[in-house]
């Protein structure tokens, strides 16, 4: 399986770089990739090691050059189709965000049980979930959106893998079984408050 950390890690260094650019920065250095990642500048050395990227002690790295091998590296370019399932709240947020609708993440399609949010006709077109299985062969969709209540999750998580898909962001409250053949993001934003709530808790009581 990949190291998901050390792919999280180089998806980091990919953002921080792309905002370096956008203020206009033409060189750093290790302390400065680090210090906007969270990470340690001994990390960065040691990943961009392993990635090959080579930089000078005295002149740090040149951004530009830092996004060509970030594009290379990542794919950039590559057209990454996803789908949703779930068009409730979460979904049409999803469907509506403006980064994926200007970026390179492309949601092409929407499905849910609902034949009342079915637009076959609308700029992401939603389709009934019995046309799912069919449109993911169809059109290659290696990656997908759960977004469903949970009692569906796991027949819908099911579904996506007997179609081909390879990796899912699941936002329903439940565990889904990570394969060698799909993997699963997990995003419960109940718990990632509560997690939060006991944090601050924590330091109110040492103050």
């Amino acid at each position: 399986m990949l190291n998901k950390e050390y792919i999280s890690r180089v998806l980091k260094y990919n953002n921080v770089i792309n905002k370096f650019k956008s203020i206009g920065l033409i060189r750093v250095f290790s302390d400065n990739i680090g210090e906007a990642a969270g990470l340690s500048s001994s990390q960065v050395r040691k990943d961009f090691s392993e990635l090959k990227i080579s930089g000078n002690k005295r002149g740090g790295y040149n951004v530009d050059d830092l996004m060509v091998k970030m594009e290379k590296i990542l794919g950039k370019g590559q057209d990454k189709k996803v789908i949703v399932v779930g068009c409730g709240h979460i979904g049409q947020a999803l469907m509506n965000y403006q980064r994926f609708i200007s970026g390179e993440i492309n949601i092409v399609a929407g499905f849910d049980i609902d034949q009342n949010k079915t637009n076959p006709n609308a700029k992401i077109p939603i389709y009934p979930l019995s046309e799912m299985k069919q449109y993911l062969k169809k059109n290659n969709i290696k990656v997908g959106i759960i977004a469903v209540p949970d009692t569906a999750a796991s027949d819908v998580y099911e579904q996506l893998k007997e179609s081909g898909v390879k990796g899912v962001l699941n936002f329903a409250r439940v565990h889904l079984k990570e394969t060698e053949n799909c993997l699963i993001n997990t995003i419960n934003i109940e718990l990632k408050i509560e997690n939060l709530f006991y944090f601050v808790n924590a330091m109110e009581s040492k103050e």
